[in-house]
């Protein structure tokens, strides 16, 4: 809640700071603030277009919500603009999983394994 409360404070003073929203939306994904985590990931796109780290963690939320074709086109944005991010091949494979594209969701995993050997199912 404290960091929250910081970063709000923080865009009061600069608020065309993408990265502010971007760390109070994971704060407010954290507290279970779905909602508003989502309104602080697309304002830091918005102020952004090229914020890799917000389409993937808007792409996160969006499938913790179950709207899983908006996470794909998130996580779709993400690698056209980092190709090699194999964390979000790796949840993008899961979204492709829920939408039965099971051989698109074992495409994106073939894709995430050699980028991070670590990453499991």
């Amino acid at each position: 809640m404290a960091a929250t409360q910081d970063l709000t404070r923080a865009i009061q003073l600069e608020p065309t700071q993408a990265p502010y929203y971007y760390k109070r939306g994971l704060a407010k994904a954290k507290s279970q603030d779905h909602a508003g985590s989502m309104i602080d990931f697309t304002e830091a796109i918005r102020q952004q277009p090229t914020y890799v780290d917000a389409y993937f963690a808007r792409g996160v939320e969006q499938a913790a919500s179950g709207n899983y074709d908006e996470a794909l086109a998130d996580y779709t944005e993400a690698l056209q603009l980092q190709p090699n991010y194999a964390s979000v091949y790796y949840h993008r494979s899961l979204a492709k999983e829920q939408l039965k594209d099971v051989s698109g969701a074992q495409e994106d995993l073939q894709h995430a394994l050699p980028l991070n050997p670590n990453l499991q199912r």
